[in-house]
């Protein structure tokens, strides 16, 4: 049973993630120095079960008590409170959940499954991103402000939200489709009650603003060599980030300062984290290690990533966080963890 719940959530990878900081476009010449609080989401096995969880400056919160395989999607911090959006299985069903300082509401009606997957505060207000759906039927994206869901345009036969941003009066929410003709998924933004789909197959991760621009990082399947290619959108003008001939990923975007860093990974028989700075590409790892890039987070000069590094030793995936490329594992890899959301503060 873990097994499974381990694949689907590693082929879902439900990370979204706006984690960003707004800034301004001042380039300074000399670094700013501040303290930093940073916060990780994600979760780690007991050995039997997963285990929602977050980590500040890498000591652990446990979200969960491992009875049931629960996950942590995102994270955003706003004043003294954490706030921590995810899922919990029951044994039948999942069901979505937000963690205020550690204590856990449920979003959705037992009647249904349903997933949080990302969660952004502005100010006392508080939207979360994900699906929906009766146990028989298909899933449907849903957005909530306050624990009420918001209506948004959707008329697919499946739908999900991925990943929500607030920006001034604007909801956004990113995601995707299915049509009802066809299996196909299709990359969608919605913009408060309305959604604009793209051109082209595949499924949008990560929304975020900045400024008066929308940016939106998804995976775009390349019909001629069917390959997926990370992809980057601005204001609905898309820019692939590799070539039609890689098979890569785009997690999440994060605009700051002016430069827009998108994380994911390519895969080449084993996926590779990898981050795109103003369409520059990097390796986070080795080409021979098997690693994956969930969320990024840039604040002032300094850029953090979050995800996965296979360990060596015990094969576990452990959870991973690189600041500006320094890796630093979050656990000690004895049982697999993945780290899905990132989010910073300054002191």
């Amino acid at each position: 049973m873990i097994n499974i719940f381990k694949q689907v959530a590693l082929l879902l990878l439900i990370i979204f993630n706006f984690s960003c900081s707004k800034g301004d476009d001042t380039i300074t010449s000399e670094p700013i120095q501040f303290v930093a609080d940073i916060y990780v989401a994600g979760y780690e096995s007991n050995g039997s079960v997963t285990v929602a969880k977050y980590w500040k400056n890498g000591v652990e919160t446990i979200l969960t008590d491992g009875t049931n395989d629960a996950f942590a999607n995102s994270i955003f911090v706003s004043g003294n409170d954490v706030y921590v959006a995810g899922l919990e299985y029951d044994g039948t069903k999942s069901k979505a959940k937000v963690w205020k300082n550690g204590i856990e509401t449920s979003l959705i009606s037992v009647a249904n499954e349903s997933s949080a997957n990302s969660i952004f505060v502005f100010g006392n207000d508080v939207y979360v991103g994900g699906f929906s759906r009766p146990l028989s039927g298909s899933p449907a994206a849903v957005i909530y402000k306050n624990g009420s869901p918001i209506a948004i345009q959707n008329n697919a036969a499946a739908s999900v939200v991925r990943s929500v941003f607030v920006s001034e009066t604007n909801v956004y929410g990113a995601g995707f489709i299915t049509s009802s003709n066809s299996n196909v998924r299709q990359s969608k933004l919605w913009k408060n009650d309305a959604g604009s789909p793209t051109n082209g197959s595949g499924q949008a991760y990560s929304v975020s603003v900045f400024e008066n621009d929308v940016y939106v990082a998804s995976t775009e399947l390349i019909s001629a060599t069917n390959k997926a290619t990370a992809t980057i959108w601005k204001n609905g003008l898309k820019t692939p980030l590799s070539s039609a001939s890689q098979n890569t990923r785009a997690n999440s975007v994060c605009v700051a300062k002016g430069n827009v860093y998108v994380v994911g990974f390519e895969f080449n028989g084993h996926s590779v984290a990898k981050i795109w700075k103003n369409g520059i590409e990097s390796s986070l790892t080795a080409a021979t290690e098997f690693s994956a890039a969930n969320s990024v987070f840039a604040i002032e000069e300094d850029v953090y990533v979050v995800g996965y590094k296979i360990n060596t030793t015990t094969t576990n995936e452990v959870a991973t966080m690189w600041k500006n490329g320094i890796e630093t594992a979050l656990t000690d890899g004895s049982q697999f963890s993945i780290a899905n959301s990132v989010f910073v503060t300054k002191n």
